[in-house]
């Protein structure tokens, strides 16, 4: 479906939000696209895949990759003053995330190294059934709480970010609702992650080389990135 040109605005904006929360995190994977051409459902999307296989995840990467989830969210309020339903299966990405830390993997500092709920498997139906509680009402509401402060977390590191580096956010949406996408694939500089539009413009714009200077963008011809130029 096309999107009308508020709804891609908000959508750039709300892209480039996870793209920014993720390129200025420790634990994430590098971003290889972001666009706001409509896929389904989804308004845009950012593509964001590992530099190598990986077959392990810490607890440091599930709680970057929360914040990253909610760096949509963040950039909508932050700049319209108001929320979409654009952010839904992002938040809802992120609780399962946090839920899981807190009663799969052991990894909630408050309730520390223990799981909670057991699979119960319907044999006769051969289905899988619903969870066992085998926990009292008052662990329940522990876990709730947990739950609600690691997305609360998540969601002050995004707001943080974003605040912090609000002109870059802008640039990125403004390449994004002109252009429509932008992809990394060509861009091969060390810092990791490049963002670059391949809609004509043929410059990877770094966001590692954009931190702490103020909040320039620093753009990268593809000439083997022998050329660099300054946006203000």
């Amino acid at each position: 479906h096309l999107l009308s040109k508020k709804e891609k605005e908000i959508t750039a904006y709300h892209e480039a939000g996870h793209a920014l929360v993720s390129a200025s995190l420790s634990h994430t994977d590098p971003v290889r696209k972001i666009s706001v051409i409509s896929r389904g459902r989804a308004g845009g999307y950012t593509l964001k895949l590992p530099a190598q296989d990986k077959h392990l995840k810490t607890r440091a990467e599930f709680i970057d990759e929360m914040a990253v989830l909610m760096g949509g969210y963040s950039a909508e309020k932050l700049v319209f003053k108001d929320i979409t339903t654009g952010a839904s299966n992002d938040l809802e990405k992120a609780s399962e995330i946090a839920r899981s830390l807190v009663k799969e993997y052991g990894m909630s500092e408050k309730l520390g190294p223990v799981t909670f709920g057991a699979r119960e498997e319907l044999m006769f139906l051969r289905q899988a059934g619903g969870e066992y509680q085998n926990y009292s009402d008052s662990i329940a509401t522990q876990i709730d709480r947990e739950v609600s402060r690691l997305l609360f977390n998540a969601e002050n590191t995004a707001q943080m970010i974003l605040r912090k580096k609000r002109k870059l956010l802008e640039k990125i949406a403004r390449v994004l609702i002109e252009k429509e996408t932008i992809d990394t694939s060509a861009c091969t500089h060390p810092a990791g992650h490049c963002f670059g539009s391949d809609g004509g413009s043929g410059i990877p714009v770094n966001l590692k080389v954009a931190e702490g200077r103020g909040g320039e963008v620093e753009v990268w011809e593809l000439d083997n990135l022998k050329e660099k130029h300054t946006i203000t």
